[in-house]
C-alpha cells in the first residue's frame, strides 16, 4: 500500500464523513449496476405510491374511489363522451353478459343515477373501441358494423354502407326514373339498365352473375308498336318495248319493259342495297302494277324514267307511267309510360329484391320512356368494420378489419358517416399498412403533428400528411411492433406503447426508444409476458401510466414521468380500461377486473376507497462510494416537509442486506404548514453497504419525503 493511500485510509478513520442526498426524485432503477450510480443523485431501488410533481419533495398520489356502482357482466370497454353541442358529459360502459355486449349510459356526474342501456339492444361478443367525434359517439365493434350514438335512441348501424343508383335522362317531362339498389354495398355497382327496342308488351329480364366481370344487366323492353316500312307504287302502262330508268337523283337502274318482279327486285336491291327492300308485290289496284316494300324509311324520292319505253299507237289516253307513296314510312313507337315500367318491374319478384324503382322527384310518370344503352349504377358502399378507431386531422380512421387485416380506412373530413373514396364530394380514403405477411395492426394512436403511429404485432408505421393528395404510410421500424392498442398514449412530442421486449416511446423523425432499460428486470420477470395483448395504459398529467399483467398475483402499474423521465410504481389505478376524464376534478376513470364500478384517480386523500394504501421509497445500498471498505455508520437524518395535518413515518436501516436485524424508527410528523422536520436515526453499526427504507400507511396526504443525511466513518481496507 502506498503511503498516501495510507494517511488517506487514517485520516478517514480519525472522523466521519457527512454523506448527503439532497432528494430522492431520480427515479426508480432496478436493473442497472449500483456502481454505475451516483448515490447522491437520490435514485432509488424501489418506491411505491409516491410521485415527483414537485422538484425534490416526494409526495403520495392521488387516492382512488369508487365514484360509480357499475352493471352486471365483465367491463370490455368504458369511455367518458362528452356531447359537444350540449356539453353534457356521459359515462358509457360496454359490459360482455356470456357471448353478448351490451352498452349502457350514464348521464352526468351523479352516482345516484342509474344506467340505461342504449336501444334497450345485445350485441355479438367482440372487441370494442370508442371514439367522440362530429358530436356523435362512435363505437368499433369487431362482431358488428361501424355504429353511432347521439345520445337518443338506440345506435345508428351499419355507418359508410349507400346503396347504388341510377337515374334516367329521358326527353321531354314526367318520364324519367329512379332505381336504387336495395343492398347498401359495393357489390351493387356491378348492376347494368338498358331500355331497348321491342315489339309488343312491357318486358324485363336479367343476367349475369353481379360481379365486377359479369354485371348483372337487367333489360327493359318497352311495349312498342311495330314499324310501318314505307311502300312504293309502281305503274308502267303496258309498255310495248324499249326500257325505263328506276332510282333517285343518287343513281338509276336501266330496267328492260317486260321485266319481271323478280328482276325489277334485283334491280333496287342493287341499286339501295340487299337489306333495304323489303319486297315487291303485283297489284291489283288500277293504275299501280306494283307495290315496292322498303325496310324502314329507305328513299321516299323514288323517281322512274319512261323516256325510252314504248307503246302501241293506238291505244288511248296517252299512257301514264309513274311512281308514288303508297304508304307513309312509321317508326318503331313506344308505348310505355314511366308508370307502366314501374307496374312492370315492381310484379317482377327476384327484382324487387334486388333494385327498387321509383319516378324522380317531381315526375308523375305519365309520358313514355325512351331507349337508354347500358348504365351502370354507381355510389354502392359496404358498411364499414374494424376494431380500432382514432382521430387524424379532422377524421375518423379505422382498423382492424377481419376480411382486410391491413386495411387503413379514413372517413371524409368531420363525417363518421361517409367513407367512400369514389363518392361525389368525398375525401375519404384508404391505404394498406405494410405487405399482406399475415401480420394484423394492433393499435393505433394520433401524435399531433407526427402523424399517426400504427403498429403491428411486429412492426411500427407511420401515416403522413394533412390531405388525401398526400397521405402516405411508411414503415418507421421493422423489428419493434405494439402488444395491444390500449397499451398506446400519447404526451407532446412522444408517443408511447408497450412491445414484447420492453416499453417504448417515439418521436417523429427519430427512432422507437426503449425507455424500460432503468427497470427491465421488473419487465422480464414480474409481468406475464405471454398475456400482454391485456396491458392498458393512459395519460394523466404528462405522466405514462402503464398497467401490466403480473406473473403473480395483482397488476403491475408502472408510471413514467416525461418530463424527468423517471419511473414509480403504484398499486392503482390497476384495471383493464382507461379513459382521460375532460371533467378535470373527477381525473380518470377505470375500472377493475374483479369490479362492476367505476373507479376515479384524482381524489385528494391518501386512500384508496376507504383503505389508506401504503407509500414507501428504499434507497440503493449506500457505501459512501468506496464500496470495499468496511464503515461505521453512525446517524441517519430524515428531512420531511411538515404538512396540514399529522403524519406517521417508518424509518428503516439495514446494513449488508441482513433484514434480521433492523434498525426501525417510527415516529409521527406534525402538520405544521410547509416547514420541516428532522427524524433522526441511530445507526452505530459497521459494515460495507446500508440500505434505508422510509415507509407511511396512514390515509394522510401530507407526507412528503424531501432529503437524507448520513455520517460514517471507514474502518481501513480489507
Amino acid at each position: 500500500m502506498s503511503d498516501r493511500r495510507l494517511e488517506m485510509d487514517q485520516s478517514r478513520a480519525r472522523e466521519p464523513y457527512i454523506y448527503r442526498i439532497p432528494a430522492l426524485d431520480s427515479g426508480l432503477v432496478s436493473s442497472v449496476s449500483a456502481r454505475l450510480l451516483h448515490e447522491d443523485t437520490g435514485v432509488t431501488s424501489d418506491i411505491l405510491n409516491l410521485t415527483y410533481e414537485y422538484p425534490g419533495i416526494l409526495t403520495k398520489r392521488r387516492g382512488t374511489n369508487l365514484e360509480f356502482v357499475g352493471v352486471e357482466g365483465e367491463t370490455i370497454g368504458i369511455f367518458e363522451w362528452e356531447k359537444t353541442s350540449t356539453q353534457e358529459i356521459e359515462l358509457i360502459m360496454a359490459k360482455r353478459v356470456g357471448e353478448e355486449i351490451g352498452f349502457h349510459y350514464l348521464i352526468g356526474t351523479d352516482p345516484s343515477e342509474s344506467w340505461g342501456l342504449i336501444g334497450s339492444e345485445m350485441f355479438s361478443d367482440g372487441e370494442v373501441d370508442m371514439v367522440g367525434f362530429a358530436d356523435q359517439l362512435v363505437v368499433a365493434h369487431s362482431g358488428e358494423t361501424l355504429m353511432s350514438w347521439d345520445g337518443e335512441g338506440g345506435f345508428t348501424k351499419n355507418l359508410g354502407a349507400s346503396n347504388s343508383q341510377l337515374e334516367t335522362f329521358f326527353p321531354y317531362d314526367n318520364n324519367d326514373l329512379r332505381f336504387e339498389s336495395v343492398a347498401n354495398s359495393y357489390e351493387s355497382n356491378h348492376i347494368q339498365i338498358e331500355f331497348v327496342d321491342h315489339v309488343g308488351a312491357t318486358d324485363i329480364s336479367m343476367s349475369g352473375d353481379q360481379t365486377e366481370e359479369d354485371p348483372l344487366v337487367i333489360t327493359v323492353r318497352p311495349a312498342t308498336d311495330d314499324v310501318q316500312n314505307q311502300k312504293m307504287w309502281l305503274f308502267l302502262d303496258n309498255p310495248t318495248g324499249g326500257y325505263y330508268q328506276l332510282g333517285d337523283v343518287f343513281g338509276f337502274r336501266k330496267i328492260d319493259h317486260d321485266a319481271t318482279m323478280q328482276e325489277i327486285e334485283d334491280a333496287l336491291k342493287d341499286l339501295y342495297g340487299e337489306n333495304k327492300i323489303a319486297g315487291i308485290e303485283a297489284s291489283a289496284e288500277s293504275g299501280k302494277d306494283y307495290i315496292i316494300e322498303f325496310s324502314g324509311m329507305t328513299n321516299s324520292y323514288l323517281r322512274i324514267n319512261t323516256a325510252s319505253l314504248e307503246w302501241d299507237s293506238e291505244i288511248t289516253p296517252e299512257p301514264n307511267p309513274g311512281v308514288g307513296e303508297e304508304v307513309k314510312y312509321v317508326p318503331k313507337k313506344i308505348t310505355a309510360t314511366a308508370n307502366d315500367i314501374i307496374t312492370a318491374w315492381e310484379a317482377y319478384t327476384d327484382l324487387n329484391d334486388i333494385v327498387a324503382i321509383s319516378n324522380v322527384s317531381g315526375s308523375n310518370g305519365t309520358n313514355t320512356v325512351d331507349r337508354m344503352t347500358k348504365r351502370s349504377m354507381v355510389g354502392g358502399y359496404d358498411a364499414v368494420s374494424g376494431k380500432f378507431l382514432e382521430n387524424f386531422r379532422g377524421r375518423l380512421v379505422l382498423f382492424g378489419d377481419e376480411s382486410n387485416p391491413n386495411l387503413l380506412r379514413g372517413s371524409h373530413s368531420g363525417d363518421p358517416t361517409l367513407w367512400d373514396p369514389h363518392a361525389r364530394g368525398s375525401n375519404a380514403f384508404e391505404l394498406f399498412v405494410g405487405p399482406d405477411d399475415g401480420s394484423r395492426v394492433t393499435g393505433v394512436l394520433e401524435f399531433g403533428d407526427g402523424g399517426l403511429l400504427i403498429g403491428k404485432d411486429d412492426s411500427l408505421y407511420g401515416l403522413f400528411g394533412y390531405t388525401r393528395a398526400n397521405f402516405v404510410v411508411d414503415v418507421l421500424d421493422s423489428q419493434k411492433g405494439v402488444v395491444s392498442h390500449g397499451s398506446m398514449g400519447y404526451i407532446r412530442p412522444y408517443a408511447f406503447f408497450v412491445s414484447h421486449d420492453g416499453i417504448y416511446r417515439y418521436s417523429s423523425g427519430t427512432i422507437p426508444e426503449n425507455i424500460t432499460i432503468p427497470i427491465q428486470e421488473i419487465f422480464d420477470e414480474e409481468v406475464d409476458l405471454n398475456r400482454l395483448e391485456e396491458v392498458t395504459a393512459c395519460v394523466i398529467e404528462r405522466k405514462y401510466i402503464v398497467t401490466l399483467p403480473a406473473v403473480e398475483g395483482d397488476d403491475i402499474v408502472l408510471v413514467y414521468y416525461v418530463d424527468g423521465e423517471r419511473w414509480s410504481r403504484w398499486t392503482e389505478p390497476a384495471g383493464k380500461h382507461y379513459s382521460l376524464s375532460r371533467d378535470i376534478p373527477r381525473g380518470l376513470i377505470y375500472t377493475k377486473e374483479d369490479d362492476k364500478g367505476v373507479y376515479i384517480y384524482g381524489d385528494l386523500t391518501g386512500k384508496d376507497g376507504a383503505e389508506d394504501f401504503p407509500c414507501e421509497v428504499s434507497t440503493l445500498e449506500l457505501s459512501a462510494h468506496a464500496p470495499e471498505l468496511d464503515k461505521y455508520f453512525g446517524e441517519v437524518y430524515f428531512v420531511f416537509r411538515k404538512g396540514e395535518e399529522d403524519y406517521t413515518v417508518t424509518a428503516e436501516v439495514i446494513i449488508d442486506d441482513d433484514y434480521t436485524n433492523v434498525i426501525a424508527n417510527t415516529e409521527t410528523i406534525p402538520a405544521g404548514g410547509k416547514s420541516q422536520a428532522v427524524l433522526r436515526a441511530v445507526v452505530g453499526r459497521e459494515g460495507r453497504f446500508m440500505t434505508l427504507k422510509v415507509s407511511n400507511t396512514d390515509g394522510s396526504r401530507s407526507f412528503g419525503l424531501m432529503s437524507i443525511v448520513y455520517t460514517c466513518r471507514p474502518q481501513g481496507v480489507l
